[in-house]
């Protein structure tokens, strides 16, 4: 009887997470970025354009929007001698009025950096390390918890209950349990999700790294939307060289046209 009390009260947990989140929810604003080039190429369903110089080649093509970010997919390629630093956190995007912006270099512009997955991934391991704790903090609660009642237990062994006194400690004794479910199966789900998160960045984010001589690299980076651009020039600093490629942005409605 206990199982199946837990069961429905798992059961009744989850239909209100579902209700939640499928009610009242609006979509979200969708926008599609296409390169401002005649030399592309299409790469299973995606735009890809290149730079070719003598020192570091660069393929990018727009693979979607993430709910506030903008995802491009990156390769690169070292054709110099010596290594090459690779710092995502350093690729940045600016806003321009037209295609053929020229101000485009101005400092006057305000540069959007590319998110930085080191520091994404320390902040995930950051939260999983307190999440852990908290749990062991409550464990321990549990323990002692447990103990006192021990000890209450044994310090009216020689008293008779009343039929209510039992109810409740039988009802006392029920609620505790389900929270204490309640609350691993929340802990679960929460260190699942964190995993997921953290094995995302870890490996399908383009990571900082130091690229020998011909030695490719590829990745996703993040840039956040800024919903009121139309063009943006994309930089790629590389050592000395700074690559950079113009995409258009529209906004795409509910019936996928633009």
């Amino acid at each position: 009887m206990q199982l199946l009390r837990l069961r429905r009260v798992a059961l009744a947990f989850s239909y209100s997470l579902c209700v939640m989140l499928t009610s009242c929810v609006t979509p979200e604003t969708l926008f599609r970025l296409s390169p401002v080039s005649t030399n592309t190429i299409w790469y299973y369903g995606k735009e890809l354009v290149t730079h070719h110089s003598e020192a570091v080649d660069i393929g990018i093509r727009f693979n979607r929007q993430e709910g506030a970010y903008l995802v491009f997919d990156v390769d690169i390629l070292n054709l110099a001698e010596q290594p090459v630093l690779v710092n995502p956190e350093q690729f940045y995007y600016v806003v321009l009025q037209s295609p053929t912006d020229a101000e485009s270099l101005d400092i006057t512009k305000t540069p959007t950096y590319a998110e930085n997955a080191e520091a994404i991934v320390h902040r995930i391991d950051r939260t999983i390390a307190s999440a852990r704790a908290s749990e062991a903090n409550a464990a321990i609660g549990d323990g002692v918890g447990l103990l006192l009642g021990v000890a209450a237990d044994i310090a009216s062994s020689g008293k008779q209950k009343t039929k209510e006194e039992r109810q409740k400690e039988r009802d006392d004794a029920r609620k505790e349990r389900e929270e204490r479910f309640l609350r691993d199966f929340n802990s679960e789900k929460t260190f699942k999700s964190l995993a997921d998160e953290r094995a995302h960045w870890e490996f399908q984010a383009l990571r900082k790294h130091t690229l020998p001589s011909m030695k490719s690299i590829q990745g996703e980076v993040y840039f956040l939307l800024n919903q009121k651009a139309r063009y943006m020039r994309i930089y790629f600093p590389i050592e000395n060289v700074n690559i950079d490629f113009v995409y258009k942005q529209e906004r795409v409605s509910a019936d996928g046209k633009t």
